[in-house]
């Protein structure tokens, strides 16, 4: 371990859940600013807000400040304390056309960050244009959540397939669903409405795409008994502690014997790398794999484009209809290949697309991340720790005093049952702290290996590390 000389840095690191994206998307940041910054750090649930006030750290870590109103409030409150704020984006890849509101649950539309890390220079550039006054903390840094396809070792398709007792199957072929279930939830509906200027229709359009891509996927699984079909679910599909699952383009297909419905906090990284090649209708996912394995086949089934289409499905192959995707499998199956994906166009923009999109797909985003955290930690003295704030917030205490008496009590069963108790459901399972701490030791041995391979240590101890991976930018 190589450690910056200096004094402690304290790190309040805040989650929502001990895995999934979010975690992983943090992971290697703390990996790397715990061997080299000198940094001692402690995790808090989103919801414990009221440990910014109890801990008085010296940096809050956290993966945004616009995904929900916990992560407006815990950057908020951190700011109102002089206590500095480092966020990442957990949604990095937005459309730069002003069609989306980018600032999402931030409603002050204030960056309380020391620095805005953008995935790509297309974003940045963007965020510059919007906010001159801000350029200096604009920064790209590439999207750290996309190292681990460089980085981790993952399962043989035949571990994974044992995992969920379908070994008995060769061929698996797997979907990544879009959120459609937010079309019958009131209030994701209420939102999603807005975003398309309450617009009606787009509702409409949105509800046919979901049944006949359903329709679709229902007779590919039926006409290939022989072939293992994974359907996971969105991850953001089920807001917060809901528990009841609506309908969405593939959970009334689960029953079928060839297929796994995964609805959980399963790694995709594990149902990629299992996989033969990947389905879906819009979905990042498919940059994923392209990282991890860039030869394995990605396809859209779109019947009709999108109402926003993003640039990923230029590097993917479109199916509109069942006949197209038989064709497509056909051909996979029997030459172990699909001749139109590997084109010369579709590879060129497959790069073009991880460019624009994340950044860089090295698996040293987080080491460019960790650059702007360096310059935060560096710029902490005794005088700043001396001036923070201590501001006092009746509602956060309520909520801390409510998260500890409810551990005590704490019953999934009963929970989720009770009106009142079932919307904590989601606190109490994500603040397990102690299986983030076990999917840390699962992955050091990863990145202890790939620092090796890739000098880090060597590079950092002689002051070149940063000057290769942000100077040449």
């Amino acid at each position: 371990m190589i450690e910056r000389k200096g004094l402690k840095i304290k790190v309040l690191c805040y989650l929502d859940h001990y895995s999934g994206r979010d975690a992983e998307i943090i992971m290697p940041i703390i990996y790397f600013i715990e061997r080299y910054l000198n940094c001692s750090i402690e995790y808090a649930h989103l919801y414990d807000i009221y440990a910014i006030y109890r801990k008085k750290p010296d940096i809050v870590l956290t993966t945004n400040t616009i995904g929900s109103p916990f992560h407006r409030k815990i950057a908020k409150y951190a700011y109102d304390q002089n206590i500095k704020v480092f966020a990442l984006f957990s949604e990095g890849n937005f459309r730069t056309d002003k069609s989306i509101n980018y600032w999402g649950y931030n409603h002050y539309k204030k960056f309380f960050q020391e620095y805005v890390c953008c995935w790509s220079k297309r974003t940045a550039d963007f965020l510059i244009d919007n906010h001159p006054k801000d350029k200096n903390k604009i920064v790209v840094t590439g999207a750290s959540g996309f190292d681990r396809y460089s980085i981790f070792k993952f399962l043989p398709k035949k571990e994974f397939l044992c995992k969920y007792n379908k070994q008995d199957y060769k061929h698996v072929i797997s979907y990544f669903g879009w959120s459609f279930g937010r079309l019958e939830h009131k209030r994701m509906r209420t939102s999603l409405l807005r975003s398309y200027h309450n617009d009606l229709s787009r509702l409409d359009f949105l509800a046919k795409e979901r049944d006949l891509i359903e329709g679709i996927l229902k007779t590919a699984i039926i006409n290939h008994p022989e072939i293992l079909f994974v359907l996971k679910r969105h991850p953001q599909e089920i807001y917060g502690a809901d528990l009841k699952e609506p309908r969405n383009e593939i959970n009334r297909l689960k029953d079928f014997e060839n297929v796994l419905y995964l609805n959980q906090n399963e790694d995709i990284y594990e149902i990629i790398n299992a996989s033969d090649l990947i389905l879906g209708y819009e979905s990042t996912t498919a940059m994923e794999s392209w990282i991890l394995n860039k030869s394995k086949p990605t396809i859209f089934i779109t019947p009709h484009d999108p109402l926003h289409r993003s640039k990923i499905y230029t590097g993917c192959l479109i199916a509109r209809s069942y006949e197209k995707l038989r064709e497509n499998l056909d051909e996979f199956y029997s030459t172990d290949s699909i001749s139109a994906f590997n084109e010369t166009e579709l590879n060129e923009n497959r790069r073009s697309v991880l460019s624009r999109s994340i950044g860089y797909d090295d698996g040293l985003n987080h080491i460019r991340t960790s650059f702007y955290f360096k310059k935060v930690c560096d710029s902490i003295d005794n005088d700043y720790k001396e001036n923070k704030r201590r501001i006092f917030n009746f509602e956060y205490f309520i909520q801390y005093i409510a998260l500890k008496i409810g551990k005590l009590v704490y019953n999934r069963n009963l929970f989720s049952r009770l009106p009142k108790f079932k919307k904590t459901v989601w606190v109490f399972e994500g603040s397990k702290f102690e299986n983030f701490f076990m999917l840390k030791e699962k992955y050091k041995p990863f990145f202890d290996e790939f620092y090796k391979e890739n000098n880090i240590d060597k590079k950092y101890r002689e002051n070149t590390l940063f000057k290769e991976l942000i100077c040449k930018d």
